[in-house]
């Protein structure tokens, strides 16, 4: 089965109370799941590839064997796919983390504005608030 999953992350204030958001859906379009995941004092980019990771561990889990994996960062979706090199040695950690996950899932990737990935954003606020007690 091929499902659509977005990913997020954000942090508020460099380096401060950050968090990963996903969600999945089915090939028509519906919601089939929504996760959040605090990660502590990160930048917004370890929590963009923190969201991403959540998503593949999701589609990991449900046993899905293909995946259109979509997020607003650039980066991210740049360097998951392979068309950026990652120069930075915590990202490379972060990207062999995803890439561990997802072996044996067909996983494309597309950028997406950030009015078309409001979910998965919503659920990364989510993970912050929660950390800083306002959940």
């Amino acid at each position: 089965m091929t499902c659509i999953a977005h990913f997020d992350g954000g942090a508020r204030r460099y380096y401060h109370t950050a968090g990963a958001g996903a969600v999945l859906y089915d090939r028509p379009g519906h919601l089939i799941w929504k996760g959040c995941r605090a990660i502590g004092d990160k930048n917004h980019i370890d929590a963009e590839y923190e969201g991403a990771i959540l998503a593949i561990e999701e589609v990991s889990r449900r046993g899905l064997d293909s995946v259109c994996l979509r997020g607003d960062s650039l980066l991210v979706v740049m360097q998951l796919s392979g068309q950026w090199r990652i120069r930075v040695p915590r990202l490379r950690a972060l990207a062999r983390r995803f890439h561990e996950t997802a072996k044996g899932i067909n996983v494309t990737f597309e950028w997406v504005g950030r009015e078309d990935n409001e979910d998965a954003d919503e659920m990364s606020n989510v993970a912050i608030d929660e950390q800083e007690g306002r959940a």
